[in-house]
């Protein structure tokens, strides 16, 4: 255990197999922690949210628990695997399940049917446009997609009659009782032809996995949820179902302010009763000061507690200190990318191990472009994907969404342009002025995550004109 912020400065700067090990006294504390309840563990990004779930899933494990660490990405849980291998014996590591939420819903309803597969997003889109003319004529393919995507399954409901007396709060479009009837049969009918197909939509296979739960019992005696935030309600119904022998057994580690994906719940709602079970925690121990700075400067200090209220993060500090982020905008995409392999090599030959660099961009199109600049350059490159996080001897390269859980001593996020970041693509194709409002905040709060990825050096470019969230951020600091 680090015992004060010289020791844990040494720490932070040996390499990962030694420092994943350290842990700060108010983190052993959390670790060791009995909650006589479901218990919340908050922080902004770098305060150690995740390397306290890893070593509670170690704590709970030597005492005998089975444990289950959950989270939404499949790029935070193969980082998480990794980083458990490092910290467990492989006795430990056998003895806790690291899965996404799906991932798990779709083992528990194979139980009973053993080909059911999870309907994606285009899956579900594509049998609403099929449908909608014949169940819900009033409506657009669109609008019944996006009831579907932020009232329906955000929302976890079940039945016609959830659905007929459900709130939708802030929603643009007023949608009378005879419109929902209408809707509700189309949204019968979607899952009517989802089934055809062996499929289940993600709330319906959460749902369903919740019932072979309370059937066949848990598997668990523990749970814990990394990046809580990024949940819908049926997936924290599935959790609750999984420790419903044993509440106290279920952890929740998040942060508002890093939520990417639509959604957005109340824990008390849900029955996950937190009060005076939760903690903020408010040393920083990835980013630099610098760096902490100029990123809480673009979301603020108060976010969503995720129980009804706010939660001010004022009074958070970090332990280490450096240069200030950097920010440059060039004439052109083909400048930027001279710009960005230019950058790379300097920390290469500052003394960087590629490994400990990583490049970002909003989308696909701008990844692929610098991968190839840096191949290019003959930089050793890997592009991160699902199960595959930090890679020895390369550069990693990823879209801002891969970033999650992740952590570079550098990093270097490019095409920060007022058209991609935010993404116009998808802010434009909503239909409801509160589903463009919380698209917008979530684009922000994905750039957020990817400068928050960055432990020592962040450089922020664009080409033509930057974001709009820059402006916030970029007076005062280096440029």
């Amino acid at each position: 255990m680090v015992t004060d912020d010289d020791q844990l400065r040494a720490a932070l700067d040996a390499p990962r197999e030694r420092w994943i090990a350290f842990l700060h006294p108010t983190q052993k504390r959390l670790v060791e922690a009995y909650f006589n309840g479901p218990a919340k563990i908050t922080g902004s990004a770098g305060t150690g949210k995740t390397v306290v779930a890893m070593h509670r899933a170690r704590y709970l494990v030597r005492t005998g628990h089975r444990v289950l660490l959950t989270s939404f990405v499949k790029t935070l849980c193969a980082n998480i695997e990794h980083n458990l291998r490092l910290l467990c014996t492989d006795e430990e590591r056998e003895r806790i399940t690291v899965s996404t939420v799906h991932r798990q819903a779709l083992e528990l309803a194979r139980r009973v049917y053993p080909g059911l597969q999870l309907a994606t997003d285009d899956d579900v889109k594509k049998v609403v446009a099929q449908l909608t003319p014949e169940h819900a004529a009033d409506f657009d393919p669109d609008i019944a997609f996006a009831e579907w995507d932020n009232v329906i399954t955000a929302k976890g409901l079940t039945s016609w009659a959830d659905y007929r007396k459900v709130k939708r709060t802030g929603r643009s479009r007023t949608i009378s009782v005879r419109e929902r009837r209408q809707l509700w049969t189309l949204f019968e009918a979607v899952r009517a032809a989802l089934r055809a197909q062996n499929k289940l939509d993600a709330a319906a296979l959460c749902e369903f996995a919740v019932e072979v739960v309370q059937t066949h019992g848990s598997d668990y005696d523990a749970v814990l949820v990394d990046e809580v935030q990024d949940l819908r309600v049926s997936e924290l119904r599935l959790l609750v179902a999984l420790t419903a022998h044993n509440p106290s057994g279920l952890t929740l580690f998040g942060d508002s302010g890093q939520r990417i994906y639509p959604g957005g719940f109340s824990l008390s709602a849900l029955g996950i009763n937190v009060r005076g079970r939760s903690t903020v925690l408010r040393i920083n121990y990835r980013t630099t000061e610098q760096i902490r700075r100029a990123a809480d400067r673009m979301i603020g200090e108060s976010q969503d507690d995720m129980d009804e209220g706010s939660e001010s993060r004022k009074g958070t500090r970090s332990i280490l200190r450096g240069p200030e982020p950097s920010f440059a905008g060039y004439a052109s995409p083909a400048d930027e990318l001279e710009g960005a392999v230019e950058q790379v090599k300097r920390w290469i030959e500052g003394g960087l191990a590629p490994e400990a660099i990583a490049l970002f961009a909003r989308t696909r199109r701008e990844v692929n472009a610098a991968k190839g600049a840096l191949e290019q350059a003959e930089i050793p490159v890997h592009q991160l994907a699902d199960d595959i996080g930090i890679g020895a001897g390369s550069v990693a390269v990823g879209t801002m969404h891969r970033a999650k859980g992740l952590e570079f001593k550098a990093v270097l996020v490019v095409a920060c342009t007022d058209k991609l970041v935010p993404f116009h693509r998808n802010v434009g194709l909503t239909v409801d002025r509160q589903d463009a409002e919380q698209a917008l905040d979530n684009e922000r709060r994905l750039l957020y995550v990817a400068m928050t990825r960055a432990r020592q050096e962040l450089r922020v470019t664009w080409h033509r004109t930057p974001s709009p969230f820059l402006a916030d951020i970029t007076s005062g600091v280096k440029k």
